[in-house]
């Protein structure tokens, strides 16, 4: 085709061809799953088509959903659903496509983006890289120990998501990665495609939610070498939550009253977590599903709007190259103060060298500064690199959702 490249939001006389597209890039091969998932899940206005002479070419799907760092919501996007026609690959669309993306989300004022990559090339080129972890965890439902043992639980009622996200939110709010759902993610929790999840709620005893489970039973499938000694059912847990330590009680003892007909619970979760130390045995089976990718869209946005330590009162300064998104590139100073940072130019020479891909992983927490520049990832003084370590800290960062 000889047009010129239209970018723009999927107009409703194109989900047919963009379903095609999704359909034939992810092997499905069922356009009508895919059309379906356009207008019942992911919504038209927040696909983005590629077209020539008015035919789309690439797709690309943004999911606002907000995530969790440092104690406090980022702005954020999620990417999904990006593919391109049989007949037009090889020829850059799907970079292009991405390239429109992130100007989009950056005039938007979008401090950061995240995806799961089928194809690590294309994401690191247009600056993400790996950044978080999701994990899939198999527990004996025997082997949950509780001193709550499941009372005063009820199903879900109309009107009860508000504090089902509240409760959500106690949990992930402590978790670098985890997301600040909206109603695409939340739909993915109650109707996933595998059928439809029972969701069971405590309250707290003012209104409030304090533990909730969202799960189906299933009878076994091929799961492999088995972690229990039961062969029962397997309940699959499609998000868990607890607001306190009474409601992680609270929790394990629900979970605990399915064993006489549950072998194995599986859920999200990730190593060392409060509800594994709570486990009687290390006999559970864990296995890290996937990597997501991190993108800072927006630099100092997203400085400005992640949290920080709250003991730590410093000063570090950056300075960052962004090929992509040139307003990203030069020096700024981060002022932490009180869990806070304030962001501004800065041109001096005591900076952090460092590029906007490389910076994903210190952002959340993943790879401290000396991580990286032990891998020659950045370069800064010994001082301003100590300083980097303690305001992101360092360790695990992971999410609770698949998108």
């Amino acid at each position: 085709m000889s047009g010129a490249a239209d970018y723009h939001a999927l107009r409703p006389s194109e989900v047919g061809a963009a379903a095609a597209i999704l359909s034939r890039a992810f092997g499905g091969g069922d356009a009508s799953a895919s059309e379906r998932w356009i207008r019942n899940e992911t919504g038209l206005e927040h696909v983005r088509v590629l077209c020539e002479d008015g035919a789309p070419l690439a797709t690309a799907v943004c999911v606002p959903m907000d995530a969790w760092m440092g104690g406090r919501t980022v702005s954020h996007v999620g990417i999904a659903g990006v593919a391109v026609a049989p007949e037009a690959r090889g020829r850059g669309l799907a970079r292009r496509i991405m390239t429109h993306v992130l100007k989009e989300l950056q005039a938007e004022g979008v401090a950061i983006s995240a995806l799961y990559s089928a194809m690590h090339r294309l994401y690191r080129g247009v600056g993400y890289q790996d950044a978080g972890e999701l994990w899939d965890v198999r527990v004996p439902a025997g082997m949950i120990e509780a001193t709550d043992r499941g009372g005063d639980w009820r199903p879900m009622r109309d009107g009860d998501l508000p504090a089902i996200a509240a409760c959500a939110r106690a949990r992930g709010r402590l978790v670098n990665g985890a997301m600040e759902r909206g109603p695409y993610c939340w739909r993915r929790v109650f109707t996933p495609r595998q059928g439809d999840s029972e969701v069971f709620v405590a309250e707290d005893g003012d209104g409030g939610i304090e533990a909730y489970a969202a799960y189906r039973v299933e009878r076994r499938g091929d799961l492999g070498p088995q972690t229990g000694t039961s062969a029962g059912m397997l309940m699959v847990c499609t998000d868990v939550g607890y607001a306190s330590a009474r409601g992680l009680q609270r929790l394990l003892g629900f979970l605990r009253g399915f064993a006489s007909v549950v072998g194995e619970i599986e859920l999200h979760d990730f190593p060392g977590s409060p509800f594994i130390m709570a486990l009687l045995d290390r006999r559970y089976w864990i296995e890290l599903r996937d990597m997501w990718m991190l993108r800072l869209v927006d630099v100092p946005g997203a400085l400005a709007e992640r949290g920080y330590p709250a003991g730590l009162d410093a000063t570090i300064r950056f300075r960052v190259s962004d090929d992509l998104l040139p307003q990203n590139d030069g020096g700024i100073a981060l002022r932490i103060r009180d869990g806070v940072g304030e962001v501004t130019k800065d041109g001096t020479s005591d900076a952090i060298d460092i590029g906007v891909r490389e910076f994903a992983p210190l952002y959340t927490g993943m790879l401290t500064a000396s991580q990286l520049a032990h891998a020659g990832h950045l370069r800064g003084s010994e001082s301003q690199i100590a300083l980097a370590d303690a305001a992101f800290g360092g360790g695990r960062a992971v999410g609770f959702d698949f998108f």
